[in-house]
Formats: structure tokens, sequence, C-alpha cells
């Protein structure tokens, strides 16, 4: 009897969470393009990508979810965002700004909106996906991060990674470099994490540091590492889980092993 009344149990609640389901927002047209990141953010959630309206309130490329109610961003931007970085009472904000020329990572406090340094440039820019872009923000050791589609910061030859001290942009090493064999000619240094005080770069960059890393590196706050053989295609997304490195992507090979577009490291080098 005490087994049929926990399987009857362990059903219902099977059934249960079969029956929930993911709800729409808006009862009409979400968005008129691609919604990329959303944070938390002083109490609202705050969304930004490829668009400007959302449930069908004009918002521009950035909106905050106020009452329930999509509004636009406490300041306007002219351009697409592609990541959104909250510290403290400050937000940084990696825009996508699809030009040949330059770009750089804003910081939005006190209701005023600066840029942070000096501007990426890419001196092998030929438009639409190869520009000068960044993709992803954080803090490591105190110093805000960005990762992105450059190799230039002002006049400084900084490649794919820099580090902000407070006063200017430094590089990492030498860099990233090049495309993963067989791939689009880009670095694309798509996320970075952090991790018992390692940095971890995923992207399709084949070199980090002149080291041929395939995709995915380990910076320890002097030097970037390999990570095994790396893998044949783009990596997009990485988290640490269990102390354990979980990434995603397109590749579908690492070395003689087998993927299916996601895999995660063992911890051996």
């Amino acid at each position: 009897m005490k087994r049929v009344l926990t399987l009857f149990v362990g059903l219902s609640i099977w059934s249960s969470i079969e029956a929930q389901s993911f709800q729409a927002f808006c009862s009409i047209q979400t968005m008129n393009g691609v919604m990329v990141d959303i944070c938390a953010h002083h109490g609202e959630i705050l969304s930004t990508g490829f668009f400007t309206t959302i449930c069908g309130e004009s918002v521009g490329h950035m909106a905050k979810l106020s009452d329930n109610q999509w509004l636009p961003f406490n300041v306007e931007l002219s351009d697409p965002v592609h990541s959104l970085f909250p510290f403290g009472d400050s937000l940084f904000i990696a825009k996508y700004e699809e030009v040949d020329d330059s770009n750089a990572l804003l910081l939005y406090y006190g209701d005023t909106l600066t840029e942070v340094g000096e501007k990426v440039t890419l001196t092998t820019a030929t438009g639409f996906s190869n520009v000068p872009n960044i993709y992803d923000v954080l803090i490591y050791q105190g110093e805000v991060l960005i990762s992105g589609e450059f190799d230039v910061v002002g006049d400084d030859t900084i490649r794919g990674v820099a580090r902000w001290d407070g006063t200017q942009w430094n590089s990492m090493g030498i860099g990233l470099a090049d495309g993963i064999d067989g791939t689009a000619p880009l670095m694309y240094p798509h996320q970075m994490k952090v991790y018992n005080d390692q940095l971890y770069m995923v992207g399709n960059f084949k070199y980090a540091g002149g080291v041929e890393v395939n995709g995915v590196a380990r910076w320890d706050g002097t030097q970037w590492h390999a990570m095994g053989q790396g893998f044949n295609g783009t990596v997009y997304a990485s988290e640490v889980f269990k102390d354990t490195l979980w990434v995603a992507g397109s590749f579908t090979q690492s070395g003689a092993n087998d993927l299916l577009r996601m895999a995660y490291w063992d911890g051996q080098e």
C-alpha cells in the first residue's frame, strides 16, 4: 500500500509539473526584434537588444519593466546593445554598433551615461559582422573587463579582451587572435566567467596569448592557458556548476571526442 501511495503522489507531482508552462507577457506582438540580454537593477528588470518596441510600446533599444509595464530606459540609446552588467549602483552597457569605425563601453550612473576610457577599434573591419564590438563585461580582480571584436583600444594594440584599471585600458598578455579553422574569420570572444579566481573565456578565437586554444581559454591572472584541444566550432555560452565548467555552441568535436554542441570540462590540464 505504501508503494502504491508513493507512486500515486509521485505521478500527481509529475502531472502538476507537466501542466505548468511559460506564459506570454503580452497579448499582442511582444517586440519587433530580438532581445539579447536582461538583468535586474534597482528593483526593475532591464532588457536590451535589437528591438524598438515591446508589447506595442515604443521603448527604443533598451527598456525597463516597471509596475508590469514596459517603458523606455532612463536615457536613450541610438544603437542596439549586446550586454548589460549591473555592479552596485552602476550599470555597464556594451553597445552593438554596426559601423566600421569604433565602439565604446558605456557606464550608467546617477542618471548619467558616460563612455569608459577610449573606444575600441578593429583594423580588419569589413562591415556587417566584422565590426568593432564589445560582447561581454564583468569584474575580475577589482577591474572591469571587456571582450569583443577589436584589436586596438585608443592608440594601443589590445586584441579581443581588455581590462580597465580605473584610468586606462590595458592588454591581457598579447590577447586573442584569428578564428577557429573552418569557421568565420572572427575572434568572437562571446562570454567570460570567473571561477576560483580564474577567468574563463569562450568564443571563436584560435589563439589566446599566442597559445592555440580553439574557442576556450583560461587566464590565471598572468597568462593564458589552453583547455585540452578546444573545439572545432564556436563556443557561445559557459557556466560553472558544481565545480564543473559547462560550455555550449556550434561545435561537434574536441580533439577525438565527438560532442553534441554541449560539453563539460573535467578539470584535468
